[in-house]
């Protein structure tokens, strides 16, 4: 399994760094775990993004999923672009929101954007994507936000998204092989719980 970090800058992009996005491949599998605002260009000097297999995005904050607008245009028009729509998982609601930030109302075709992403929203368990083994659980932070554990071959990887201390991180990060853990503005200012 290989990790590629594409984007970890907190809340909004550094001039030399997008927001929150992951690229995860095992076995000829590309799993993009999040996809921040600026992403897309700095997933593409590290891989076609036409040869994403799924995206999880892990809460609906704009520095964890904006740049699937701007993705959205790309894979709509670009020549090469597949044609079936990519699976997107997210929280509730993760195709409206996409949607609503994408602003396609004037589009000519599907607006709801169903011809791009194949929209699923995710629940506390475990699931296969590829040769993955995917486990998410909610963690504590203001929205519905997931943490993530991928494992493939006997290696893990488990991501915090943003959180606060909570018993699902320390059950999803158990054991594993790599930690991705957000830490962002912890001290020198009050934040609201859990940011």
């Amino acid at each position: 399994m290989k990790l590629t970090v594409i984007g970890c800058a907190g809340s909004f992009p550094a001039p030399d760094t997008p927001c929150s996005a992951y690229l995860v491949e095992a076995g000829g599998y590309r799993l993009l775990i999040d996809f921040g605002t600026g992403s897309l260009g700095e997933l593409q000097k590290h891989l076609d993004p036409h040869l994403v297999d799924a995206v999880i995005v892990t809460h609906l904050h704009a520095d964890h999923f904006f740049d699937a607008c701007a993705y959205a245009v790309m894979r709509r028009y670009a020549p090469e672009a597949p044609k079936e729509p990519l699976p997107m998982y997210g929280p509730t609601g993760v195709g409206e929101r996409i949607v609503a930030a994408y602003g396609g109302q004037g589009e000519l075709c599907h607006p709801s954007l169903r011809d791009v992403y194949d929209f699923r929203e995710l629940a506390p368990g475990s699931f296969e994507l590829g040769p993955l083994s995917i486990t998410v659980d909610r963690v504590a932070h203001p929205v519905e936000t997931y943490g993530i554990r991928v494992e493939h071959a006997g290696s893990s990887l488990a991501y915090t998204s943003d959180s606060g201390p909570c018993q699902a991180l320390e059950t999803l990060a158990a054991h594993c092989d790599v930690l991705l853990a957000e830490a962002s503005y912890l001290e020198g200012r009050e934040n609201p719980k859990d940011v």
